[in-house]
Order: structure tokens, then sequence, then C-alpha cells
């Protein structure tokens, strides 16, 4: 049985063209290096380097050494038993930078760093606590949790950051107490001013 020929489309010629012409740039390329070498009396054969190993030790051992009691979850992701951060291995170094590994202290993590989960970093805005029973973070005040991904808890927590005022709020008197709000401002600088 004889195999049909199909002539190409005129969009596929003109990719096998822009490819040929590619291949010819890279053997012309080639050409040179290797006339270049010859001509310094160089050995035209490829020659393979020796492969330097990383020095220093690996981003495992110094998550270890940082605190961290790790668990392989997945191929992909480890998790430290102790604070309750699950880190994607090509994020280990995040991990290793931000230093020792602070055990949660009534299911709640510790300082301002956020939580790392997965190639994310949990947004230090959330008010954060962990469900030992489900395996997973959540907030406890706009009520977003990781299941798989923390996508919503990437983001800053939309309860808490709508909370707090803008400066124009902060500063606006109150409605109808607009005389109070002047001298509770009055006192206010006074004793800045005594304190300083």
């Amino acid at each position: 049985m004889a195999a049909k020929l199909v002539a190409p489309t005129e969009l596929e010629a003109k990719r096998y063209q822009g490819d040929r012409r590619q291949a010819e740039k890279v053997q012309e390329r080639i050409g040179t290096a290797l006339a270049h070498s010859i001509a310094a009396g160089e050995d035209p054969r490829v020659q393979r380097l020796p492969q330097t190993r990383r020095k220093g030790p690996k981003l495992k051992k110094q998550l270890e050494q940082a605190g961290h009691e790790l668990v392989q979850q997945s191929q992909t992701r480890l998790h430290c038993t102790r604070c309750r951060q699950s880190v994607h291995c090509s994020k280990r170094a995040d991990l290793v930078a931000t230093g020792d590994c602070r055990p949660l202290v009534a299911n709640r993590p510790q300082g301002d760093a956020g939580v790392h989960w997965g190639v994310q970093v949990l947004h230090p805005t959330h008010l954060l606590r962990w469900d030992a029973a489900k395996s997973r973070w959540h907030c406890l005040s706009c009520k977003a949790i990781t299941a798989n991904a923390a996508r919503l808890l990437a983001k800053p927590c939309r309860r808490r950051v709508a909370a707090i005022p803008s400066e124009q709020q902060a500063l606006a008197p109150p409605r109808g107490d607009s005389a109070r709000w002047e001298n509770l401002k009055k006192r206010v600088l006074e004793r800045i001013r005594q304190s300083t």
C-alpha cells in the first residue's frame, strides 16, 4: 500500500520555511565556531565540561537545621509538623529565607511573616487558625480556607482590610459630633507636645 503525498497548506509551508531558515542559521554558527577553533589550533571535537556540585548544605538539610520537622506530603510537597507550613519543592529556598521554625501557639502562627502553603504565601492580614481535623488553614474573619490551593488566603483578607479605615475616614469627625471631635483632637495634640 503506497503512502499518499499530501501537499502542505500555505501556513504549514511558511512554518517549514521558517524552520529551515532557522536551522540554516544554526548550522552556519556551528561552522563559524568550528572554523575559529581550528584556526586557533584547538581540537574541534565537542568537549564536555565536568559537572560542578553545589557547595553548601542542601535546602532540605537547611530546613531541618532551622528546626522544621519535615514529612514528605507528596512527590512535590514537604510539610512541617511543628509550624504546619507546607512548601512546594521549587519554593524551599523561600522557606529557608524566613528563618527558624516557629511552632504554633494555640493553633495560631507566630510572627508577622506569612505562612507558606504550596507555592504561595498566605497573606499576613488573615487571622489564621490551623484546623487539625481537616489539616488545613482557615481565616477566622473572612472564612477562607486552604483546601488544595491557597488562592483566597494568598490575597489580603477581605474583612480585615475593609475594617481598617482610610486616612480620610480616620481624620473625619463623626457625624453630628464635630465640636466634641475638635476638643478631643486638641487634647491629643497637647499630650503629644507635652510628651516630647
